[in-house]
């Protein structure tokens, strides 16, 4: 904002230095483009998520759908989108891990046999007045079901749920509250319907069965009686058409002997004639009355049915509709249980989690598409195995699932707050290009709650507004667009976007620009400088409008390396604007790109020792590297230096976390080993407790029948004779039962103990969902045996 002034003459403002820099920029590029229309954002934004290939990720998310809707829901995905959006569609997705996770043990999260397509059509056409076909009921009612059976299972989840699972499951819940259970509907259609038949069950009505009972005769009396016409007929078959059944002979027999006397009732295929003969007459019209009678039994059985649905319309709609929604967000859950992805966290600038070191962190970031095609890969080589019934790994070599996803090289792409520009460099099929899509994809992904293809958590992605890419070659001769045209328009209206007037939002949220071979198609020099100034211009931008936009630009320009490390970016007194450098590593060695990334490392040219490997003569190569000069030949020496501090380090992380890895999996082996070895002993003591409840029933029982106390007179006698032998020996034996019970639960309470100790000073594995905790063997209040064990005690002492 421009600060107030108190002068009563009005003062004439000087626009700022790097005020005069954009606009400049922006004015050479419209030049260099052939039109200076520019286009709208919404325009923009398509064209940019063609370039980064978001409908091909969109298509294979939406294999995992169960339904029509659920695929059309994905498929109409948008993103980036409103930060509340994003924030609701990664919660649906995180609660559809939950759900299916909670929902295993009892079959999972299933919509089968719903057709929504189908049942969509259905009610369609019964508000139109339409008349629906058994089939098409049917299809009604599989999706009322299917949406009941989903509430119920919400519900059931929800409640079963505590903390924050029970919260994460409420978003789901709340897609299925206003389902209705339609139970009359679904039981008049399975009670109208025969299913396997499809068609109106004989059951529907007297009426109706009589005149399917007459069909039956009488079409059992016409076969009959056209088998016998049929013997002097020569070649002949019999159809039946309009509830007649008629004969098919040739034109030439159909006029010829008894045949001249049947009635021509049309042609049939091949150019024979269909007859009717006078002895069949009779015996069709019987047999058309009965059809004509059942199918008028069947229309008001269809009639009924169409009625019922056309006034539950709404609730079915709302129960497909639920339905769809619920598969959305499995569909895209399991797209990340089998892609291994993770839920990303959208952050604002003002988010606590965005105060961290990075705005877009993602850690072991694979391309989606290319990690789906090693997939599709390996579940092919799976199902050809499974035909032949060979075994071993998922494919050739006894290669595993794991082995495939690792073949995908994953990077760490980690852009810290200050920087709005990265330059990314390296040699040609490198890989330059596949990272920025696969960027892209990540950030428009974590907008539409679509699990990252990322290795580790956390994945953390700035809000954006925009994803605008200029990736390819679009040159059109009819359009009189060449390719670096087609590149200076596209900039052009990116410029127009994310810097015009309008570019900041209510909404909030930056941008992500990502340019592909900036300065290319033109005249290096020239090239270079407009590069240059575009990335200046953008990162100046973002950096001006406070927000967590940046650009991502691939070049082959080697000037533009040094735009980090130039003075005079900004103007006085302002913060310098970030711009980072980047590049794909090289392997000189094999002469292969090896498609890692090496973040604040500027490319370096390779071209002199792969023309030296490639056998190019010496002389020739040293007076190339004498042209571009020591200089150059030092650069390049310092950059392979940070390569290689760069490789070593990578090489260190990998092999820690690796031994991490190895280190969590010992850990968990020995905590179910300890868990199996305390279930096994507790049983056991259980098993000893038991038969030891069971002896001290057994020897408390005797004792009492063998006790004089049901005898008055005996027991006066007895008490004052003093104690009987059979009195004094079971006492004994109670005593001795009584003192082994009583070292029987020491012993347990001991074990108890000793395994709660144990597993106190291991680490809680994080859960996901909540379990029933077990009851203590030591405690008295959860353990039915020693409360059986108390009372019996009770018992022998008021028996004493």
């Amino acid at each position: 904002m421009a600060p107030s002034h108190t002068h009563t003459h009005t003062a004439i403002r000087q626009p700022h230095p790097r005020q005069r820099s954009l606009k400049n920029t922006r004015l050479a590029i419209k030049r260099c483009a052939s039109s200076s229309s520019s286009s709208s954002s919404s325009s923009s934004s398509s064209s940019s998520a063609a370039a980064v290939e978001w409908p091909d990720l969109l298509d294979v998310v939406s294999r995992f759908a169960s339904t029509h809707h659920g695929r059309n829901i994905i498929m109409q995905l948008q993103a980036p989108c409103d930060f509340r959006t994003a924030q609701t569609l990664a919660t649906e997705t995180r609660a559809a891990m939950l759900l299916e996770s909670m929902a295993a043990e009892s079959g999972g999260v299933t919509f089968a046999p719903a057709d929504t397509l189908a049942s969509q059509k259905a009610i369609a056409l019964a508000q139109k007045g339409g008349l629906l076909t058994p089939e098409a009921c049917v299809r009604v009612r599989d999706a009322s079901e299917v949406a009941t059976r989903l509430k119920r299972l919400l519900d059931e989840t929800t409640r079963a749920a505590r903390g924050d699972d029970a919260s994460s499951l409420a978003a789901l819940a709340v897609k299925v509250e206003l389902v209705e259970p339609l139970d009359n509907l679904c039981a008049e259609i399975s009670r109208t319907i025969d299913e396997e038949a499809m068609e109106v069950r004989d059951s529907f009505s007297s009426q109706l069965r009589k005149a399917r009972n007459d069909m039956r005769s009488a079409r059992q009396r016409v076969e009959r009686a056209a088998s016998a016409a049929m013997a002097g007929a020569g070649k002949a078959s019999l159809e039946e058409r309009n509830g007649r059944m008629l004969l098919v002979v040739s034109a030439s027999a159909a006029g010829r002997g008894a045949l001249s006397k049947a009635r021509q009732m049309g042609t049939a295929a091949g150019g024979n004639a269909l007859i009717e003969l006078p002895a069949l007459v009779a015996l069709n019209d019987k047999l058309a009355s009965a059809t004509a009678a059942a199918l008028e039994e069947e229309r008001r059985a269809l009639s009924i049915l169409t009625s019922m649905v056309r006034d539950s319309a709404d609730a079915i709609e709302v129960g497909i509709e639920a339905i769809g929604a619920i598969d959305a967000a499995c569909c895209r859950s399991r797209f990340g249980a089998w892609s291994r992805g993770v839920v990303a966290d959208v952050c604002q600038s003002s988010d606590s989690r965005a105060s961290g070191p990075y705005k877009l962190r993602l850690d072991g970031l694979a391309h989606p598409l290319l990690l789906a095609a090693r997939l599709d890969d390996i579940a092919e080589r799976r199902e050809q195995r499974r035909r032949s019934g060979s075994r071993g790994g998922d494919g050739g070599g006894g290669e595993t699932s794991e082995s495939r996803m690792a073949s995908v090289v994953r990077n760490d792409v980690r852009v810290p707050h200050a920087t709005h520009a990265a330059i990314l460099t390296g040699p040609n099929t490198g890989g330059k290009t596949s990272l920025l899509k696969a960027v892209a994809l990540a950030c428009m992904c974590a907008h539409a709650g679509i699990p990252i293809t990322c290795s580790r958590e956390p994945a953390i992605v700035p809000h954006l507004r925009n994803v605008l890419a200029d990736i390819g070659d679009e040159q059109s001769l009819a359009a009189s667009l060449s390719t670096f045209s087609a590149h200076a328009t596209r900039i052009a209206d990116i410029f127009d976007v994310v810097l015009g007037k309008g570019g900041k939002s209510a909404g909030g949220g930056g941008s992500l620009v990502l340019l592909d071979e900036l300065g290319t198609g033109t005249e290096p020099a020239a090239g270079a400088a407009l590069g240059a100034s575009v990335i200046r211009a953008l990162a100046d931008g973002f950096r001006h409008r406070g927000e967590t936009s940046m650009v991502l630009a691939t070049t082959h320009q080697g000037e533009l390396k040094a735009l980090k490390y130039e003075d005079g970016l900004a103007a006085e007194h302002d913060a310098p604007v970030h711009i980072e450098n980047a590049c794909v590593e090289f392997d000189e060695q094999e002469m292969l790109p090896t498609y890692q990334l090496l973040w604040g490392v500027p490319g370096r040219s390779h071209g002199l020792n792969v023309a030296r490997k490639l056998g190019l003569e010496e002389g020739v190569v040293q007076s190339a590297a004498a042209l571009l000069g020591e200089e150059h030949e030092a650069a390049n020496a310092v950059v392979a230096t940070l390569e290689g501090s760069l490789g070593s380090y990578r090489r260190d992380v990998a092999a820690a976390q690796e031994t991490l890895r190895r280190t969590r999996m010992e850990v968990s082996k020995c905590r179910n080993s300890n868990a199996s070895m305390y279930d096994s002993e507790v049983k056991r003591r259980r098993d000893q407790m038991e038969s030891l409840q069971k002896h001290f029933r057994a020897e408390l029982e005797r004792v009492v029948k063998t006790s004089p106390s049901s005898n008055t007179a005996q027991t006066t006698d007895a008490s004052a004779a003093g104690p009987t032998p059979s009195r004094n020996l079971g006492k004994k034996k109670l005593k001795k039962l009584a003192q082994k019970t009583k070292r029987a639960e020491s012993s347990s309470a001991q074990d108890e103990g000793a395994r709660k100790a144990a597993t106190a000073s291991q680490p809680k594995p994080k859960r996901t969902a909540p379990k029933p905790s077990k009851p203590s063997p030591s405690s008295p209040s959860q353990d039915p045996f020693r409360s059986e064990l108390e009372r019996a005690r009770a018992e022998l002492e008021k028996r004493r």
